[in-house]
């Protein structure tokens, strides 16, 4: 399934840009991460919460891992936390993702213009 977003393209308002799933794209990753961060809040990671928060961070890693490696890895290694059902050693390291996407969004942004 495609991501539908118009940032990617410079100047395009009415048509927007499909993105394919390992397409690069900071928006679309920071999309699948707040998905597994909401879904983690709403019922922790019990069935089939679980499973969706695996489905979304492999999201968010595959729009990453051509342009931003080590953020990808991060991703990976949470996510393997909680496929080993490990969520407590996960700590803050989904906060730290989410801090260090927004930086790169905002320095992507910065470029722009």
């Amino acid at each position: 399934m495609s991501c539908k977003c118009t940032k990617k393209l410079p100047g395009a308002v009415d048509a927007p840009h499909l993105i394919r799933p390992d397409e690069p794209c900071l928006f679309c990753a920071e999309k699948h991460i707040s998905a597994a961060m909401q879904l983690a809040n709403e019922c922790g990671y019990e069935t089939p919460n679980r499973q969706k928060i695996i489905g979304e961070l492999v999201l968010a890693q595959w729009h990453v891992y051509r342009n931003h490696y080590p953020l990808a890895e991060k991703l990976r290694d949470i996510r393997h936390q909680v496929q080993s059902r490990e969520e407590s050693k996960i700590g803050s390291a989904l906060a730290d993702v989410c801090t260090e996407i927004d930086m790169l969004i905002q320095n992507q942004l910065q470029d722009k213009k």
